[in-house]
């Protein structure tokens, strides 16, 4: 990829450069993403080298703006895609008329060597009009700025429930002692349950970045064994204000409530900072009604895609999605 791409956009002529990893500066980058209104943990230089090797960026002015680029190919095409398990990235800013760049600059000529793209940004309360390759999507967030007794009282009944029956096993809860906990039960999981692979690669990233995160202060990981076997975990990474949660249990933990009992014990181990939780989800109704449970609010992000594959490979991974969607939402729902 050149290094001197470059396009201007209208009405205010920002101007945008598209740099090679190696030409990005770590430390504008990051500045720029935490002082962003719309800061996320997983834009940061360091965590984009470990979940996205070979990522680059684009850059809006001296560093006004900053978007994460992550391509890949797949059966010989430029795919220009979300990192897997990641939610969304896009366009972070202080600015709201940066922000609002992100789906004009997806449709600038330099994105049409891409055969498909799939971005979304990360959510926000501006008013931004929605393109006609876009839509909105539904995730959760849990302000954590009140204190726990505030924040169980929004809990819903059933959630209240389901950690009392939870806390009657009197569980002992390991707190940043296997960073490998949550990997393995994908891991595991994945072994019975095809339609949620993903390569081994994957899971060796993702274990980095947990050790790293927990080494740098970023990330928490809560986990519970049962006979020496890690029945489950949930894994949190943070930036300034916005904390992204990742959970897993096995078929015992699930019958054991322990996503509720993890999951409301970061709670209180959090409650009254000034910090969002953010669920990561979902626009499938019984995960997002597990969400809400807790007391978090609907929040819409904006999703893009733009499909330019060949039509024999667009039909196969339209069916592969709808595969994939229906067989999580049947796993969901049986969880649950």
């Amino acid at each position: 990829m050149p290094s001197n791409t470059m396009f201007t956009i209208s009405p205010k002529a920002f101007n945008v450069r598209i740099l090679n990893r190696k030409e990005i500066s770590d430390q504008k980058w990051d500045l720029c993403v935490g002082s962003a209104f719309n800061e996320t943990p997983l834009a940061y230089s360091w965590v984009l080298d470990i979940i996205a090797p070979g990522w680059h960026g684009v850059i809006v002015d001296d560093y006004l703006g900053v978007m994460p680029l992550t391509a890949v190919k797949r059966a010989g095409a430029s795919v220009l895609q979300m990192p897997s398990e990641i939610q969304y990235l896009g366009l972070l800013s202080a600015s709201a008329d940066v922000v609002s760049l992100f789906p004009s600059i997806l449709k600038q000529d330099y994105f049409t060597k891409y055969s498909f793209i799939a971005q979304s940004s990360v959510p926000n309360d501006q008013s931004i009009e929605l393109p006609a390759f876009g839509k909105w999507r539904t995730t959760c967030e849990l302000n954590l700025s009140s204190d726990y007794e505030r924040l169980y009282s929004q809990y819903t009944p059933s959630h209240k429930k389901n950690i009392r029956r939870f806390e009657r096993h009197n569980f002992f809860i390991e707190q940043n002692q296997k960073p490998e906990a949550y990997t393995s039960l994908k891991q595991e999981f994945a072994k019975i349950r095809p339609e949620v692979y993903v390569p081994s690669s994957h899971y060796q990233r993702f274990n980095d970045l947990i050790k790293t995160s927990i080494q740098n202060g970023s990330g928490t990981i809560l986990s519970i064994d049962k006979n020496d076997k890690t029945i489950g975990a949930v894994y949190f990474l943070c930036g300034k204000r916005r904390c992204i949660l990742f959970h897993s249990a096995d078929e015992t933990g699930r019958q054991k409530k322990t996503t509720f009992g993890l999951i409301d014990k970061y709670i209180q181990l959090q409650a009254g900072k000034n910090l969002i939780l953010d669920f990561a989800g979902s626009d499938i109704i019984s995960i997002c009604e597990f969400n809400t449970g807790f007391g978090a609010q609907k929040k819409q992000y904006m999703s893009i895609t733009i499909d330019n594959l060949p039509w024999p490979l667009r039909l196969a991974k339209k069916i592969r999605l709808k595969y994939r969607m229906n067989r999580l939402i049947s796993i969901v729902t049986n969880k649950t």
